[in-house]
């Protein structure tokens, strides 16, 4: 049995090679949920994630944040920005807001993220003039039970259009 000896550039050819598979396999099961929260910049345009803050951040550090957002991409893109920091979260949650892709607000609202794991803040539920329906998850504090509220877009707003008990499973 003849035993094979590497050189130095071999050797380093090699560790390259094994490398850059494990750097590219990394990446790829790095990649974010279609559902999940990630850094505005990956997901919106540089002009609505600046509208975005400087509509709902009144502090002059406003440059300073960085939301997350969720866009819904259907006919016509919906993006869930996140502003989940100390001066937009509260007793009544943290603050959430919607936008079209042509930079209009279509809702802004305050919500509590304590839901099971099994359970989404958001999740697109069918469609309605061209944009998709947002359903909304929220738990109840009293009796532990989590409403999901559709909103689906109507005269330039989402609007409530329907209310339902989520069933949670353990």
């Amino acid at each position: 049995m003849k035993i094979i000896t590497l050189s130095r550039q071999g050797k380093i050819g090699v560790f390259f090679v094994l490398g850059a598979a494990l750097f590219f396999t990394l990446g790829l099961l790095a990649k974010p949920n279609p559902q999940d929260f990630v850094d505005a910049r990956i997901v919106a345009p540089a002009p609505l994630i600046k509208k975005a803050i400087s509509e709902n951040y009144l502090s002059p550090n406003g440059s300073d944040i960085q939301p997350k957002a969720l866009k819904l991409a259907d006919q016509k893109d919906l993006y869930i920005f996140d502003f989940n920091t100390d001066e937009l979260c509260g007793a009544s949650g943290c603050l959430y807001v919607v936008y079209t892709g042509k930079a209009q607000r279509v809702l802004s609202v305050y919500l509590q993220n304590n839901l099971p794991k099994t359970i989404k803040l958001f999740v697109p539920d069918g469609k309605q003039n061209g944009y998709s329906c947002l359903g909304i998850a929220q738990l109840n504090p009293v009796n532990k039970e989590v409403i999901q509220t559709r909103y689906c877009y109507q005269a330039g707003t989402l609007i409530p259009v329907f209310e339902q008990l989520l069933e949670v499973k353990s």
